[in-house]
C-alpha cells in the first residue's frame, strides 16, 4: 500500500507543481487583466482535463490491481481449503 501511497502524493505534488509553476508564469507574463484572465482560465480547464485523465486512468489501474489481488486470495484460499481437507482426512 504504500507504494500507492506514494504514488498519490507524488501525482498530487507534480499537479500541485504544474498549477502553481503556470500561475507564477501567467503573473510574470506582461499582458493585460483581461489576457490574464483568458490564459488563466485557459490552463485551468487544461489542468482539470488532465487531473480528469489521470482520475481515470489511476482508476483503471486501480481496478486492475484489486483484480489481480481478488484472484491471488482466491487461489490462496482455495489452496488453505484443499490444505484443511486433506489435514482433516
Amino acid at each position: 500500500m504504500s507504494n500507492g501511497n506514494g504514488a498519490r502524493r507524488f501525482a498530487f505534488g507534480f499537479f500541485a507543481g504544474a498549477v502553481l509553476g503556470a500561475i507564477g508564469a501567467l503573473m510574470m507574463a506582461p499582458m493585460s487583466g483581461r489576457r490574464l484572465r483568458r490564459e488563466l482560465s485557459r490552463e485551468g480547464r487544461r489542468l482539470s482535463n488532465r487531473v480528469s485523465e489521470t482520475a481515470e486512468e489511476l482508476k483503471d489501474k486501480s481496478y486492475d490491481v484489486y483484480e489481480a489481488a481478488a484472484e491471488v486470495v482466491s487461489d490462496a484460499a482455495r489452496n488453505l481449503n484443499r490444505a484443511a481437507h486433506s489435514l482433516a482426512r
